[in-house]
This record gives structure tokens, C-alpha cells and sequence, in this order.
């Protein structure tokens, strides 16, 4: 390296990085920070004894600048950016002074990677929340206590081989613009050179919360040799100093979905960089807020609880939920509980914003993306009981069968199977049509108790709202067994069964009956309660539909979680399975003989091929 210095007297360190989709800047060595080998060639170098040190920067992305910005052996910085394949000649033009560059950052380059609002939470997971909302970048910088002195080069800043002056500056009301004059002169002695005069706002914080400056217009000068001069006339509309009241603050929801200029000052501010201006003596006011521009709601963000404010605290986003420390369950009438206002929930479930038909606002409880994620109610129940549930529902992608499981103080509820249909078009974002799905029923203990909902499949829609009232009719999910005669009941009035089963509507003799499916796995299996009167052997007759070949011995038995002797059942074929129709065509199988004892009993019926027929 001395050699090197010996014989030249500039060094230009070159940092790349790679960037492009997917390659996003982490807070890592080599990365956003120079690696330990650039570091110590960046201290080689320093320490050589050149002339000038030169450092060039072709990288497509932020990068760190602390190392040098305040080293007195870096003489000089220039940020390449990508320039692609003629890049090489274009920094070669500008290094030797060919070229005299005038140049702008289009970002702030900040002390640090956490000093950026966005790096607590980026590429710490599968989902970002953008909770800095309107403040980023150098309205970020500029606006935010304390945050201004966490910036080694502001927006705007640029350097050049010359020096400019400006002047003359003014700016004035033309119409539905602003019109803003500025007078640059090349103050420089040897070079030619080019500046970019800027031109920002400031809007009054008002309701909504703005900015400290936000870039109005900008326009670039000539090439002017030394001594030279010119005057720039710029302009930009008025109404670009609207802002969107996205959530009706203003005026009681009035804006709500519209652009608006809220009343007050609006100052202007003209210079070289967002913080080399000059305040205007022309202030632009207003003495009530103007709308410019109404709109309607279109892919509202739903996800986000919480997003910054120009002093630094947050808004929620979720501040029409009420906080409630348990819900109290009436003995008559109906009590309705919205989901988003849950009590607990796992780390994944996320409340999200939509609009109803009429334009209302509402929330529902979402992501439940994952089998086992859930959701919890604190409940006071007036009077122990049977509860018939509605739930409120909506899924853009297939039915999901067997969605939820629902448990009261942490067990979980017999006969219930809920099928969510499809009420959207996933592609289209259509996750709120909400419709309630056909009731189910719950028991619920007399005083304090919990009550969670947990998802059995992946990609489970959202959640609305659940309604509860006490009903004096049980559910069907116990079965009688007489001493005498038979009982006959559906396949689907299970008192539990396997995540993957299903069921299915058909018509037979023009009624819509249901009846049992998918339990074509090995291993699936669904379970009823039976209260036997008489202990005994009886006949199991199974009613069951058949679209393939003949299919035996697919079933095994279970009594209160112990395997019954094995049984050996055929199912004819019923049906050449070509379609829907051809899977009903039930027919009753030849009985097999199962012992049961008196009393009530956990009775499964599990899989044993993955042919099961559908069981009616």
C-alpha cells in the first residue's frame, strides 16, 4: 500500500453490494456495515499516505456513511448508486473533473440502521407493519423529536466543484398554484456547474398530523460558468398539499376517504437541501379546511393496530374496540360478542379493519392461518345452560369443514362441526362478506368460565361476531340405545371428530339430507355418545354410498378409547363415481355384531383404508 501511495496520489476505495428483489438491507458486517476485510482495507488505506482518499459507492440501496463522514482521511465521497454499464466512464468523468457533478440524495443517510423507523420490524418475520406510516424518510428525519440529529446527510444534499448563491427567493399565489422564484448564481471561481433549487411546504399539523417539510417542486439550472446567473420559476398545485383523512378524523367524518387542506399557515421554504433553505416572506392560508378531493375506501389496511404521529407517540388503529374485562351472558335474550374484542389470543391472530355494505366501519378477528391458533372470551354466565351459537363468518378461498373447535374451560365442546362457505373471491381481496353459519350449541356453567375458539384447518377465514341465548332443547349428540327395537341416527350428529372429515348435502327423493365424507385417510375417525339402556350385543348397520370398487373391512371400533374385537364390513359399489350423484346412492350394509355395556359411552368409528365410502 505504500508503494501504491508512492506512486499515486488519489486511492478510490470501491464498495459494491448486491441488490435487487428480495435482497433487502440487514443490519449486518458486509452488508448495510462494512465487512471486517473492508474496514481494515478502508484503515490500509488511510494510513498510506495519499494525497486524497477517495470513496465511491455502487450499491443500489442505503449503505452506512459513520465511518467517514467525520474522518479527516477521506477526502472526498461519491454515491455511485447502479449506474449500469456506462457507470465506470460516468464516475471516471467525474473523478478527473470532466464533469462537474449536481447531483441530489433521494434518501436520508442516517447515523445508524436502527436510526430508520422501519428497521424494528423489518425482515424480523413473514409480515412487516409499516407503523411509521406518512414519516419516512426525510419526513421522518425532519418532523420527529430528536431525529435530526441522527442524520449524516439529509435529503437533497448534494455536493459540487463550484460554489452557488441563491437568491431573490419569493413565492406568491398564481392561480391553483403555487409559483416559487429563485435566482442561482455560480459564485465559483474555475468551474461551470449545475445546481437544483428546492422548494418544500409546510402544512399546519392540524387533525391529521403532517410533516415538518414536504418537497413541493425543484428545478435544475443550466450549466453556469463562474459569475454566471439564473432566475428558475417553479411551480406546483395547491391541492398537492392535501392530505388523505383515511380514518373520518376530521370533522366528525365528514373528509372521511377525501383529500383535504385543513385551515391554517402553510409556509414555503426554498434551498439546496431539506435543510440549506430560506423561508419565504409569502404564507399561502386557510380559515377552514377545503376538501380537494373525494374518494371512497379501496383495500383498506386491516392489519396494522398502531402507526406513528408526528411527535412521536402512536395512534391505534383498533381505538373503536372498547377494552371489556369479561362479557356477561344473559340468561334470555341474545348476547353478542365481537370477535376482534377478545381477551386473549395466539401471537398470530391480528384484529382487521373492513367496511360493511353501508360503508360502516367494522373489525374482525383474523390470521387464523395456522391449525391450533385461537382465540379467548372471558364469560359471567347468568344461568348454567345449553347455548345455541350463531357465527358470523367469511372465507375467500373453498368451504372449509370442521373449522373450529370450541372449548369451554379448556374442554372441548361435543357435536359441533362448523362449516365455513365460500363468500368471496380471494383474488379480489373479498375476505368481509360475512354471513352466519348454521347454529351450533354449547353448554355453558353457571358464573366465570372461558370460552375459545381453535382453528382445525390452515387457512381459516375471519371472524366477526358470535351470538349466544339459552335454549332449553339439548343437542342431539347424545344417542339412545333402547333395550328394545332400534336407533337410528345421522352420521354427522358426531360428538367429536378428525380435523380432515367433512360433510356433505345430497337429495335423496327431493330432501336435502347430509351425510358423512372424507374419511378416505387411514386414521381418520369420528366418535358419538351413546347412552345404552340395556347391556348387551347389538347390530351395527351402517347406510353408506360407495362410487368405487368394492371395499372391505374398512372400518375398526372403539368403546370409551378401547379397541372393540375387529368387524369385517363390505360396501358394495353403488355408483361409477362420474359424479356428484353417483356417491349417494345409499344402500344398507350387512350388520355386525358389537357388545356394549349399560350406561353412557364414547363410541369411534375409525378408518382403515382410504376408500371409505360416505356414511349416511
Amino acid at each position: 500500500m505504500t508503494e501504491a501511495a508512492n506512486f499515486a496520489g488519489t486511492a478510490i476505495l470501491t464498495f459494491g453490494r448486491y441488490s435487487s428483489e428480495g435482497s433487502d438491507r440487514s443490519a449486518a458486517a458486509g452488508d448495510y456495515y462494512l465487512s471486517a476485510s473492508e474496514q481494515t482495507l478502508a484503515a490500509q488505506v488511510i494510513a498510506a499516505g495519499f494525497e486524497n482518499v477517495v470513496v465511491l459507492f455502487n450499491v443500489g440501496g442505503m449503505i452506512d456513511t459513520s465511518w467517514f463522514v467525520d474522518n479527516n482521511g477521506i477526502d472526498a465521497a461519491l454515491m455511485a448508486w447502479q449506474s449500469g454499464m456506462e457507470g465506470g466512464n460516468v464516475m471516471a468523468d467525474i473523478l478527473c473533473g470532466d464533469v462537474n457533478p449536481s447531483g441530489k440524495l433521494t434518501d436520508t443517510l442516517a447515523k445508524a440502521y436502527t436510526d430508520y423507523p422501519g428497521s424494528s420490524n423489518f425482515q424480523t418475520g413473514t409480515y412487516v407493519d409499516y407503523e411509521e406510516d406518512i414519516y419516512v424518510g426525510y419526513r421522518y428525519f425532519e418532523t420527529l423529536p430528536g431525529m435530526a440529529e441522527r442524520v449524516n446527510y439529509e435529503f437533497g444534499y448534494g455536493l459540487s466543484y463550484t460554489e452557488f448563491e441563491i437568491s431573490g427567493i419569493t413565492a406568491r399565489q398564481d392561480g391553483e398554484n403555487i409559483a416559487v422564484s429563485a435566482t442561482v448564481k455560480n459564485i465559483g471561481t474555475k468551474y461551470a456547474g449545475k445546481e437544483v433549487v428546492q422548494a418544500y411546504y409546510s402544512a399546519p399539523q392540524g387533525v391529521l398530523g403532517k410533516p415538518a417539510k414536504e418537497l413541493g417542486t425543484y428545478a435544475k439550472t443550466r450549466l453556469l460558468a463562474p459569475g454566471e446567473s439564473q432566475t428558475l420559476e417553479m411551480s406546483f398545485p395547491i391541492d398537492r398539499m392535501a392530505s388523505y383523512d383515511d380514518t373520518g378524523r376530521l370533522d366528525d367524518g365528514a373528509a372521511e376517504a377525501c383529500y383535504v387542506m385543513e385551515a391554517g399557515d402553510y409556509k414555503f421554504f426554498v434551498g439546496n437541501s431539506v435543510r440549506n433553505v430560506t423561508q419565504t416572506a409569502y404564507i399561502y392560508t386557510l380559515g377552514d379546511y377545503v376538501i380537494t378531493e373525494r374518494l371512497s375506501h379501496q383495500a383498506v389496511p386491516g392489519m396494522l393496530q398502531k402507526r406513528l404521529l408526528a411527535d412521536g407517540s402512536y395512534e391505534s388503529l383498533n381505538a373503536d374496540i372498547p377494552y371489556v374485562e369479561y362479557y356477561d351472558v344473559a340468561a334470555a335474550g341474545r348476547t353478542k360478542i365481537e370477535m376482534e374484542a377478545f381477551q386473549r389470543a395466539h401471537p398470530e391472530i391480528a384484529v382487521e379493519r373492513f367496511l360493511y355494505p353501508n360503508g360502516d366501519r367494522g373489525y374482525c378477528a383474523a390470521y387464523f392461518n395456522t391449525v391450533g391458533n385461537w382465540v379467548e372470551y372471558d364469560l359471567n354466565v347468568e344461568q348454567a345452560g345449553y347455548y345455541s351459537v350463531n357465527l358470523s363468518a367469511a372465507n375467500a378461498y373453498a368451504e372449509v369443514t370442521n373449522a373450529f373447535g370450541v372449548y369451554v374451560g379448556g374442554e372441548q365442546q361435543p357435536g359441533i362441526s362448523i362449516n365455513l362457505p365460500n363468500t368471496g373471491n380471494s383474488e379480489l381481496g373479498q375476505w368481509y362478506n360475512f354471513v352466519e353459519v348454521p347454529a351450533f350449541k354449547i353448554y355453558l356453567p353457571e358464573g366465570r368460565c372461558v370460552l375459545r375458539f381453535a382453528n382445525n384447518k390452515t387457512g381459516v377465514g375471519n371472524l366477526d361476531y358470535i351470538a349466544l341465548e339459552r335454549t332449553e332443547i339439548p343437542p342431539n349428540y347424545v344417542i339412545p340405545v333402547p333395550a328394545v327395537g332400534s336407533a337410528t341416527f345421522e352420521s354427522v350428529n358426531t360428538a367429536f371428530q378428525h380435523a380432515d372429515v367433512r360433510t356433505e348435502s345430497f337429495v335423496e327423493n327431493g330432501v336435502t339430507k347430509t351425510c358423512l365424507a372424507y374419511m378416505n385417510t387411514v386414521g381418520n375417525w369420528v366418535s358419538y355418545f351413546l347412552d345404552v339402556e340395556t347391556a348387551g350385543t347389538y347390530d351395527l348397520i351402517l347406510r353408506a354410498a360407495n362410487g368405487r370398487a368394492a371395499v372391505s373391512d374398512f372400518i375398526s371400533l372403539e368403546l370409551d378409547d378401547t379397541a372393540l374385537p375387529s368387524v369385517s364390513i363390505t360396501c358394495p359399489q353403488t355408483g361409477d363415481g362420474s359424479g356428484a350423484g353417483q356417491w349417494y346412492n345409499f344402500v344398507d350394509l350387512d350388520p355386525v355384531s358389537v357388545t356394549l355395556p349399560a350406561g353412557r359411552h364414547y363410541f369411534k368409528i375409525v378408518s382403515r383404508s382410504d376408500r371409505f365410502p360416505n356414511i349416511n
